[in-house]
């Protein structure tokens, strides 16, 4: 794993975390804290802590909940894609592209706290037993600019997930149905509505929401459609 992350300094020492995305093993990214960083890893089937100052990983959570998951059954995995947290978020919202399924994983406390107080190896064990759960689709606009009459009923195939730095909101990116939607992520709030904020016309396809450092501007990378 210490060959996924890389930490390369530029003339001005700029910290750039390289995650290959190749479609198959390591594809979504975001930072913990100065030091520590979540991945998705698709081999893996799991979410990954990784810490860029020794370039190892110290702990990943297995994405086994599903019904009918089989370990040796590579087509039974939810395939993550996104992954986003924050360093004071409890939790993290993962994004899956085949099954289009949104998960919350739920930590006992934030995972840049624990770092700092036990070290990273605590932290890493604290993702190892976090709790996994879906998403459900609950929207009260389920027809979209560009849908005309027809109503979206369920995620399509999700892309890179951004969590507002003040932790109070993530936001997916659907590819499928050219949307950016919003979700709640107060304390329980697995099953809260979820909204669209940024509907696309038909050439463009959402992939990756990000923000910046104070969370005023929210930055979004668009595909066309062929």
């Amino acid at each position: 794993l210490a060959s996924v992350i890389r930490w390369c300094s530029w003339w001005w020492s700029f910290p750039l975390v390289v995650v290959v995305g190749s479609g198959i093993g390591p594809v979504g990214v975001d930072v913990v804290d100065w030091r520590l960083v979540l991945f998705t890893e698709k081999r893996m089937n799991a979410v990954v802590l990784g810490d860029l100052a020794s370039q190892r990983a110290w702990g990943r959570r297995v994405l086994d909940g599903d019904e009918g998951y089989r370990e040796d059954d590579c087509s039974t995995w939810p395939d993550p894609v996104g992954i986003g947290t924050c360093e004071h978020c409890d939790f993290a919202i993962l994004s899956t592209n085949f099954n289009g399924e949104l998960y919350r994983i739920q930590f006992d406390r934030p995972l840049a706290a624990v770092a700092a107080q036990e070290g990273p190896a605590a932290a890493g064990a604290m993702l190892e037993r976090s709790t996994v759960h879906a998403v459900p689709f609950q929207s009260p606009d389920k027809h979209i600019l560009g849908h005309g009459d027809k109503a979206i009923t369920k995620f399509g195939k999700l892309r890179m997930v951004a969590v507002h730095p003040g932790g109070r909101a993530a936001f997916i990116a659907d590819h499928e149905h050219n949307v950016v939607w919003q979700l709640p992520t107060s304390k329980g709030g697995s099953g809260a509505s979820i909204s669209p904020i940024v509907a696309l016309h038909d050439y463009a396809q959402a992939t990756a929401p990000s923000f910046s450092l104070d969370g005023s501007i929210m930055l979004l990378t668009l595909g066309h459609s062929p």
